[in-house]
């Protein structure tokens, strides 16, 4: 069984990539989506993915066989492209590879005498492109000999126009020359369209979006716009013969490997590089960039531009040939979000209201039997919910927890993190409270602020005593959520409560889709509103005994957004909507962790490689790459995290690991690199 995989970063959060299946297939049968365009910027993932996507198709080739010119058009010739290629030949495909510029483009546009590193070691790499650690030159010989002794079908300078299927495909070339195939592999990557500055000026012939060679310029006035990695190394190789200033956005440099901002440090710290943080280029003149900083414009004598910012994904491109792309609200997609939305509702009305709240009307007559059948079928599901509904429940979260273990090869952590939200929500959430018929048991797992009656004396009792789980509820509170939170941050929330339980079984195909960005982040502080109100409730309760307001709150907070607004969101939002925006428990753990917290998720300094897998897969929108380039662990002090351990799991380069204070918890054992990605 295999689900849409969506992938977004924090960095980018409007970048939207097109949707795949496990097995790399786009939402067009036959098409497959490989390389950096599956949101995984990695030369040997990239490598690996042309081999196995060519695997698969060649499982297919006596299947339905279409008349067509070719068995598979490749479209692009970088690492993955070549790869299919070889893997298509050694299968006795008929293939062809159409590339729009040259061979191994993307490897051109380096710098002279760039290195190149075949990352993350440990991972295989299958089929027979070679790879290995070199430089930009040796890189580029090694490949044109592999191609040429391959005798490889690739026509470079041929742009793909168009992509359209009708029995088989039809690939269309911009000089009007057509194809035909079978199957269609699409291996463009990204970084072949340059995001632009939106300057007057940015069109003159001075501006450059890249560094071929830095022996081309000498005693030259060069601005470099840009604060990321290729920025910074076009640079510190351009410094030697030239005066030069970076032209920066942010106020600081957040997102460099460690050696780059070292080196830039020290260049900074020496006088031989000028950097203009919290500035935006205005406007590019012949001689000379007008930049807006600190509110005030700056002339700098100028005569060469670098543009190094960032490339843009081709989306005009991905919908011309049909792709659907990751959270896209079309006319379906709405339809799909009322029709889940009003099941969800009916679902949750049946469990919390009588039919008669809805319908008391003339309709409920004898004469209209259909109704009165169907009321009296409601009100047999409100009366039976205590049952039906914690069954149903639990059956998701272990079926799909099973689901889980055995389709997403989860590390240890996150295996015994699954097996803990079956046990909990069973067993505590589910069979005791069933079998003991008291709902005082609940109280064993859930503590105020997320219970609101954990703190107040029971009326009754078939299990121990009312002022046991009174005061039960208060130590659970007020002591044993703090030493919770100190030792083991927010780990209830994923390993313990029903709804971290839900998420993370029947959420997980959705962690995705979490919102991520800066507005994302700061709606966050709804949370500490929905508290706030937890706590005047409470205390309305205790020193009143007036109800309503206790009324209210459980109708709006607890039954519309924690059960019926926060499950309809996991499809279309992520799975974390409540735990977010909405629970005041988490609040609570909130202020905790940022006053004291021994826990974390570390990160080993100068290994990180900027592959964005852990913010893609991180379900609370946190931005763990930004962390883990400098080597600073994500914490309780400034993030939400629940500790789901997913962003260790997807690590490549195992530079993540689950750590409490400097110890790191060894018994979680690190997973392996095959696993990670998907490749086995």
């Amino acid at each position: 069984m295999s689900f849409l995989a969506t992938r977004k970063t924090e960095a980018t959060p409007k970048e939207r990539f097109p949707i795949i299946t496990d097995k790399l297939e786009s939402t067009t049968p036959g098409l497959y989506i490989i390389g950096d365009l599956t949101g995984m910027p990695l030369l040997k993932n990239a490598i690996n993915h042309g081999y196995d996507t060519v695997q698969e198709i060649a499982k297919q080739r006596d299947t339905e066989r279409a008349e067509a010119d070719y068995d598979v058009i490749i479209v692009g010739a970088g690492a993955a492209g070549i790869s299919a290629a070889m893997a298509a030949k050694e299968k006795g495909l008929r293939y062809v590879v159409l590339e729009k510029a040259r061979l191994a483009n993307t490897i051109h546009n380096f710098p002279a005498g760039k290195s190149i590193y075949a990352e993350p070691v440990e991972l295989e790499t299958r089929g027979s492109l070679w790879l290995g650690e070199a430089k930009k030159e040796e890189f580029l010989e090694r490949w044109q000999e592999a191609v040429r002794s391959a005798k490889l079908d690739i026509r470079e300078n041929t742009p793909v126009s168009e992509i359209n299927k009708n029995g088989h495909f039809v690939v269309a070339t911009e000089d009007g020359e057509t194809w035909t195939s079978r199957f269609v592999i699409l291996a463009i990557g990204k970084q072949g369209t340059p995001r632009t500055l939106n300057a007057p000026g940015e069109d003159l012939s001075k501006v450059f979006t890249r560094l071929y060679d830095p022996g081309e310029f000498k005693g030259e006035d060069i601005l470099v716009v840009g604060g990321g990695d290729s920025a910074i190394e076009a640079a510190l190789a351009l410094i030697d013969n030239n005066e030069v200033t970076i032209s920066y956005r942010r106020e600081e440099f957040t997102r460099l490997k460690p050696q780059n901002a070292s080196l830039i440090r020290r260049a900074m710290d020496a006088g031989r590089v000028q950097v203009v943080f919290n500035s935006n280029v205005k406007e590019i003149r012949p001689d000379e960039v007008v930049l807006e900083a600190g509110g005030e414009e700056r002339v700098i004598p100028n005569r060469i531009v670098f543009t190094l910012i960032g490339t843009r994904l081709p989306v005009e491109f991905f919908k011309k040939i049909g792709l659907k792309l990751e959270n896209e609200w079309d006319a379906r997609r709405w339809v799909q979000f009322a029709f889940w939305t009003a099941l969800l509702l009916l679902i949750y009305s049946v469990k919390k209201f009588n039919h008669g709240l809805f319908c008391s009307c003339p309709l409920h007559s004898e004469n209209f039997s259909l109704v009165a059948m169907g009321s009296e079928l409601w009100d047999q599901a409100y009366a039976t919910a205590k049952i039906w509904y914690p069954a149903v429940y639990s059956a998701l979260v272990c079926g799909l927890g099973l689901f889980y273990i055995i389709a997403r090869r989860p590390s240890r952590y996150t295996f015994w993190r699954t097996i803990s939200c079956m046990a909990f929500q069973t067993i505590l959430f589910f069979l005791l409270p069933l079998l003991l018929n008291d709902g005082n048991i609940y109280k064993l797992g859930y503590a105020w602020p997320l219970s609101m009656s954990a703190v107040f004396k029971p009326k009754s009792a078939r299990i121990l005593s009312p002022e046991f789980w009174w005061i039960y509820g208060l130590v659970f509170a007020f002591v044993g959520i703090p030493l919770l939170t100190y030792f083991h941050g927010k780990r209830y929330c994923a390993w313990l409560c029903g709804c971290g339980c839900l998420a993370e079984t029947a959420g997980d195909p959705f962690r995705r889709l979490a919102p991520k960005g800066e507005k994302a982040k700061r709606w966050e502080k709804s949370i500490y509103v929905v508290l706030a109100a937890a706590v005047v409730v409470t205390l309305l309760n205790a020193l009143t005994h007036w109800d309503k307001p206790s009324k209210l709150y459980d109708l709006f907070v607890m039954w519309a957004f924690s059960g019926w607004i926060a499950i309809a969101a996991y499809p279309f939002f992520g799975n974390r909507i409540w735990c977010r925006y909405g629970c005041p428990l988490a609040a609570y753990m909130n202020l905790i962790g940022k006053i004291a917290s021994r826990w974390q998720i570390g990160a080993v300094k100068g290994k990180c490689i900027d592959c964005g897998l852990c913010n893609m897969n991180c379900e609370m929108g946190i931005d763990i790459k930004k962390r883990a380039i400098r080597g600073e662990p994500v914490t309780l002090r400034d993030t939400p995290c629940v500790g789901c351990g997913e962003c260790v799991r997807v690590c490549p380069m195992n530079c993540l690991f689950v750590g409490q204070g400097k110890e790191v918890e060894s018994k979680w054992e690190l997973p392996r690199n095959e696993e990670i990605l998907g490749l086995q």
